[in-house]
């Protein structure tokens, strides 16, 4: 991380600071506090869902693209699959800042654009018969990483969980107050999600998972 971004993105100290990798800030196992950004642990050791050290990676790929995160996201991967102008990134409505003095930033999407994002995913990089992801990405991204057996590279491993019936295969994004893409390739379904947030809504997971997968499985019964 500190190839692309200054001495002093997180709150530790520097040669703690430098010691934290790209990977560790997308499986959230970066061994800062959450709060504070202070090191708490030796980086990539303990998995703690950390959205104010995840937030570093906009930055950081901007530095190394050299473009903003919208021109960046355009061109890569929404322009091609049909993303609407309605999606952007931009600093968080009422947004206060991190341990360090920095905005977060947040994705405003409409449902369907939730949807292509979930059908490029699904289909492992491909669309309209051209491959804009290489395929092995989701191969890292949809495993285990080392300290946590249902987390890969910010996607949520839904198979790897204690639901009955849950195809191995089953991946979700899951945003602030419930705003979901489910993903089960095996079963050829994208499911989005917005609106309220559920009764146990929290950072990520909620009661509307498992209640969810049920619907599906009835269903198709």
């Amino acid at each position: 991380v500190s190839t692309y971004l200054p001495e002093g993105w997180s709150n530790a100290a520097p040669a703690d600071e430098a010691k934290i990798t790209i990977e560790h800030l997308i499986t959230m196992t970066s061994g800062l506090d959450p709060r504070t950004l202070r090191k708490v642990t030796e980086p990539g050791r303990v998995f703690a869902y950390n959205t104010a050290a995840y937030q570093k990676t906009r930055p950081l790929l901007e530095k190394a693209a050299g473009e903003d995160i919208n021109t960046i996201t355009r061109e890569w991967l929404f322009g091609p699959v049909g993303v609407s102008e309605l999606t952007r990134w931009a600093v968080r409505p009422k947004a206060e800042k991190d341990p360090t003095g920095d905005l977060p930033w947040g994705l405003s999407m409409t449902a369907r654009d939730m949807a292509r994002f979930g059908l490029v995913s699904q289909h492992r990089g491909l669309w309209a018969k051209k491959q804009l992801v290489n395929r092995s990405w989701y191969d890292e991204a949809w495993a285990s990483s080392k300290a946590e057996r249902d987390y890969g590279y910010l996607w949520w491993l839904m198979g790897r969980r204690n639901i009955a019936g849950a195809p191995e295969d089953w991946v979700a994004a899951l945003g602030a107050m419930d705003q979901k893409i489910y993903v089960v390739p095996s079963l050829d379904i994208v499911v989005t999600r917005q609106g309220l947030a559920a009764k146990e809504e929290s950072l990520n997971t909620s009661n509307f998972d498992v209640a969810l997968f049920k619907a599906i499985v009835a269903a198709r019964a």
